[in-house]
């Protein structure tokens, strides 16, 4: 059990987070769209509050993406960037639900990950996460035999070969893969996020 002063330090330090999170965003999008570029690493862009936790880059919120909540209010965020971020997270289900938790409706999240089992997956210890187009299956709007959460995205979602980024390949041809691995590295895509239905 954690200790009670433990509790309060993270409770402090949640808080530190959430108002120095509002502090931005009354900064730097006055009467813009409030967009994230999570774990932005050396990719800082402007227009947007980016987001990570190395103590070496400029970035203009510190935040551990495996801590929930984030410091932002329900269906509040109009877009969120998350390239070569999910594959290093310790739970995809509870990201993947954090999203859309903050995401306004219609609100898109962009992202890009490793295609499993191929070099670029492999070659990094730091991956916890493998994953293919089907692993979003659990998300999507017409998931209906999702047993694992009632959140719901509808897209695309399209795989890449390497070096090549811009060009877009059906998802399901990442099954040549298991022929000739490495013909496709990447999964890519744009989910856009569904309310959440009422139990009837």
């Amino acid at each position: 059990m954690k200790s009670k002063n433990t509790q309060i330090k993270q409770s402090k330090k949640s808080i530190a987070h959430e108002t120095q999170a509002k502090k931005i965003i009354q900064e730097t999008l006055p009467n813009g769209k409030l967009r994230l570029n999570l774990g932005s690493g050396k990719d800082y862009r402007k227009g947007f509050i980016n987001i990570d936790n190395s103590p070496y880059i400029k970035k203009d919120l510190e935040l551990n993406l495996d801590k929930y909540p984030f410091p932002f209010d329900d269906n509040s965020v109009d877009y969120i960037l998350a390239m070569a971020v999910i594959e290093h997270l310790e739970d995809m289900k509870a990201f993947m639900e954090e999203v859309h938790r903050i995401l306004k409706p219609g609100g898109k999240l962009r992202f890009r990950v490793p295609l499993a089992f191929t070099h670029i997956d492999s070659k990094d210890p730091t991956h916890k996460q493998h994953i293919t187009p089907d692993t979003f299956n659990q998300f999507f709007q017409d998931g209906s035999k999702s047993i694992i959460t009632k959140v719901r995205f509808t897209g695309n979602i399209w795989i890449t070969p390497p070096l090549f980024h811009h060009l877009k390949f059906p998802k399901k041809l990442y099954l040549l893969n298991s022929v000739i691995n490495n013909i496709f590295t990447g999964v890519e895509g744009i989910l856009v996020k569904v309310e959440e239905e009422s139990p009837r």
